[in-house]
């Protein structure tokens, strides 16, 4: 790409940037009506304001309101000095971080224009895509809500970007900056850290003649990316004597994709199976109710409510495999029914909060080919409990998402053909977020691979744009 290319596109970029914006605005206003949208239901987004206030007011990073002796162990420190810096600016209100993230998401937008560009040297299909990413709905919609993602995802996008322009271009210094960046978002949502492991073997894929070149690679990207983890890492050893990033892995292996398994197993809900786990660790490891009241913060708790988690999953592995697999595929749902009711309805957090999830379900009745159960059920929970203009608004949404798989699979070709490494890069980055949840597998987890679904949806126009014989070239 020529030095001159701010400049020659600077309009487009302007363009991109301003109706992300508006475009993110427009979403947002239900909730700058009513801001109790942006938090409710769920824990995540009340957690995240109590750490900021913490901060704030008490310069301490911890939800609990009396004095305990616990600070977070779950949550890295990012979003919620995010929100701190927002209200800062703010005096403490709530709308100046939708605000912001409205901004962060623009960005993206452009930050896909531009990968675009250097990826496919075409002005029309690079548009395509930042248009593609302007307009987008599931996006648009996390900007509304008090959740890590967008700030996760622009820091992601960032390190991406870096290493791609690195791969290009064979400059270091783009490949530090990508170690820099997926360390900040590493602190940011702690799902990245083994991240390193797909960027580690594209390197050697791409430099496989050279092992010196790839060794000293190796070395600046896992310096860059490490040095922004050890502040945090030496306050959890001040804290509690253990060297860990987070308790989040070990508290979810055993919450959630064991009590996955009791669940499927016993059939009974999640909240039901979590209490038989509860209940098995505490005897198993002779934990007081006192101290289990503090166990997400407790990294010697979480790591036996992991070590037992681990022990229901191996009984188990078929079973498992199926629920890892149900919630790989609902990564994929492409739009949230609930979740969008949540933000567009009259009543939405009270209609979500009484709402049945039903998306696994429906998975698995497809898996098992129960055809006549997954129409009723989807029939029965959905479209006979919410309104016809709701229903008609979702079903649109859901078919831009699945116009843009459709491209993104267009575009996987494209890649196959033309740039191998880049097509291993954005499928194993793909994979990786997607299938590392597990069980728990939700819509949400897509925020951060959607920027690389419209990059691919970008390439699949592109294939077909290569067939006609006028193309504006950007660089010349």
């Amino acid at each position: 790409m020529k030095r001159s290319f701010l400049r020659e596109n600077k309009n487009f970029l302007i363009i991109i940037f301003l109706t992300s914006i508006i475009f993110r605005l427009i979403f947002a206003l239900p909730v700058f009506a009513t801001i109790e949208k942006a938090i409710g239901p769920g824990s995540d987004a009340k957690n995240y304001i109590v750490l900021a206030k913490h901060l704030i007011e008490k310069q301490e990073f911890s939800v609990y309101p009396e004095e305990t002796g616990y600070r977070e162990a779950a949550r890295t420190p990012g979003y919620p000095l995010f929100i701190v810096f927002s209200f800062l600016l703010s005096g403490a209100r709530i709308w100046s971080v939708i605000l912001l993230q409205c901004f962060l998401d623009a960005c993206i937008a452009v930050l896909v224009f531009s990968i675009a560009l250097l990826l496919f040297q075409n002005v029309t299909s690079a548009l395509l895509a930042g248009i593609l990413y302007t307009v987008h709905p599931h996006q648009s919609l996390y900007t509304t809500q008090i959740l890590s993602e967008i700030l996760f995802t622009f820091f992601i996008v960032i390190s991406l970007a870096s290493f791609i322009f690195f791969l290009k271009k064979n400059t270091k210094v783009f490949l530090a900056f990508s170690g820099i960046f997926l360390g900040i978002a590493t602190l940011t949502r702690p799902i990245s850290f083994y991240f390193f492991i797909p960027i580690l073997f594209i390197l050697f894929l791409a430099f496989r003649k050279k092992i010196r070149t790839i060794a000293i690679q190796s070395i600046i990207f896992l310096v860059s990316f490490f040095l922004v983890l050890t502040p945090w890492y030496v306050r959890n050893y001040s804290t509690y004597r253990r060297i860990f990033l987070s308790t989040i892995g070990n508290w979810n292996i055993g919450y959630y994709n064991a009590a996955f398994v009791i669940a499927s197993k016993e059939r009974m809900n999640l909240r039901e199976a979590q209490s038989i786990i509860e209940e098995a660790v505490k005897k198993r490891y002779g934990i007081s109710n006192d101290d289990y009241t503090y166990a997400s913060d407790n990294p010697e708790i979480c790591a036996q409510i992991a070590s037992y988690g681990f022990e229901v999953i191996r009984k188990n592995p078929g079973r498992y495999a199926v629920l890892h697999m149900i919630g790989f595929l609902h990564t994929f749902v492409p739009m949230e029914y609930t979740f969008l009711y949540k933000l567009l309805g009259k009543q939405g957090i009270e209609r979500v909060g009484e709402t049945t999830a039903i998306s696994k379900a429906v998975i698995s009745d497809t898996f098992r080919g129960r055809f006549a159960s997954m129409f009723r059920t989807i029939m029965n929970e959905r479209f006979r409990k919410f309104p016809w203009w709701f229903t008609t608004i979702w079903f649109a949404f859901s078919l831009f998402q699945l116009l843009i798989y459709f491209l993104a699979l267009r575009g996987f070709a494209h890649f196959w053909k033309q740039q191998k490494i880049l097509f291993l890069f954005f499928l194993l980055t793909i994979i990786y977020f997607a299938i590392l949840p597990g069980p728990v597998g939700d819509a949400r987890f897509r925020v951060p691979i959607e920027p690389i679904l419209v990059l691919l949806a970008g390439a699949g126009l592109a294939s077909k744009k290569a067939s006609e014989p006028e193309k504006r070239r950007i660089g010349e």
